[in-house]
């Protein structure tokens, strides 16, 4: 035999001994920690609380699970209730989720026909909640167009830990409300 043989029959019993190796052993490939997530936003005469969906490969999907609570008519601890709700209907590791009907959602409920009046005079935080914690997020609003278009996560977090009554919840909120501008 030949150098150029061995070689070749090296590289697959070697191949072979780490392909045997892998399906041997288990191994847990670790992503994004399973959490539930909604948004609040807060326009000057209401807020929406919306649910989102995690999806497999990552990023979060805004579903049409929304839910608007009107300033004028609201009750004491509605919103960290409806919060409360929401984060419960979120999922998490959805294959593919179409969120066509989420804009029309919006635009009906608020009465803002485009993105630039939707997102003029709001503001939006993120709450993540997993096994032990509630994670708040508050956001800068950077309007629609231009580089910093969007919600932007530039403030630092907010953690509370678990249980926690609606009491606290709703004053945290409110708090990361006021850290956005």
């Amino acid at each position: 035999m030949d150098w150029k043989t061995r070689r070749i029959i090296y590289k697959i019993r070697f191949n072979q001994f780490f392909r045997n190796l892998k399906l041997k052993i288990k191994f847990k490939i670790k992503g994004l920690p399973k959490c539930q997530r909604a948004n609040v936003v807060e326009y000057p005469d209401c807020f929406l609380v919306s649910t989102i969906y995690t999806l497999k490969n990552g990023p979060g999907v805004h579903t049409d699970i929304i839910s608007k609570v009107e300033k004028e008519n609201y009750k004491q601890n509605e919103l960290a209730r409806i919060t409360s709700e929401h984060l419960a209907k979120s999922r998490w590791g959805v294959d593919n989720y179409e969120n066509s009907e989420v804009f029309d959602v919006i635009t009906k409920l608020t009465g803002r026909k485009s993105i630039k009046k939707q997102m003029q005079d709001s503001k939006m935080i993120s709450i993540s909640r997993s096994k032990n914690h509630i994670e708040i997020s508050p956001t800068k609003n950077g309007g629609s167009t231009g580089p910093n278009r969007g919600y932007n996560f530039d403030y630092e977090s907010i953690l509370l830990e678990l249980p926690i009554n609606e009491e606290n919840l709703e004053k945290e909120i409110k708090r990361a409300l006021e850290m956005c501008n």
